[in-house]
């Protein structure tokens, strides 16, 4: 065999490892929603859509954990687990993770508030003369407000998948990271550039884990 075609043939067997891997790989039960880890190693959970929206609360919603949602309709459910022992910080990035993936982030705002709640506060028991549709709820009681939040992710690898979520968790938890803002680039065109950056297989996986619409990456 020729050193070309030996060469040729360790790209493919190289190849075919990368996708077994990929293949192999068991992905978590978190990894349906949107999510990150917090800097302080707490998971938190996001919804997709309408239908994960309604999941979430109704599967995942526990006792203990703390419920976040950005004060606008068009954002997803958010879950800190084990959030009642989390730190302010660790609600602030939850706060950042709700908008960031509201619709305002097509918007382009500038911020937005966000406000956390205990498990029993959420409820589906719409107020007199109200509908709510799926994957929405009302708030019992007090919201407790983070003010004025940044729309602004970061994205990264953690433990062999791509994750996406307030920057300080980012940089906590991920070696290699990049800054991502609301812009004028096509998801797709940013997230093949991330794909590069982050020396990941994967194209649809980053394109899945950025917020949806337009970005732009801010360089360091």
């Amino acid at each position: 065999m020729c050193i070309r075609d030996r060469e040729h043939t360790q790209k493919e067997d190289v190849a075919v490892e990368s996708v077994e891997k990929k293949q192999r790989r068991k992905r978590e039960w978190y990894e349906r929603y949107r999510w990150f880890v917090s800097s302080e190693g707490h998971l938190v959970i996001g919804g997709r859509d309408a239908r994960s929206n309604e999941s979430i609360v109704k599967r995942h919603l526990e006792e203990g954990d703390i419920h976040v949602h950005a004060d606008m309709t068009g954002a997803p459910q958010v879950i800190v687990k084990e959030g009642a022992n989390a730190s302010e910080d660790v609600l602030h990035e939850a706060g950042i993770f709700a908008v960031s993936f509201s619709k305002a982030w097509k918007m382009q705002v500038g911020g937005l508030d966000a406000y956390w709640v205990h498990p029993e506060q959420v409820t589906k028991d719409a107020p007199s003369g109200e509908f709510l549709t799926t994957g929405a709820f009302a708030i019992k009681g007090k919201k407790n407000y983070l003010k004025k939040l940044p729309l602004e992710v970061a994205i990264g690898i953690y433990k062999d998948k791509v994750m996406c979520g307030p920057i300080t968790a980012v940089e906590k938890n991920c070696e290699t990271n990049v800054r991502v803002v609301p812009g004028p680039r096509s998801k797709e065109d940013v997230a093949k550039r991330l794909q590069k950056m982050l020396e990941w297989d994967d194209l649809d996986e980053v394109v899945q884990a950025l917020p949806p619409g337009t970005c732009t990456i801010v360089e360091k």
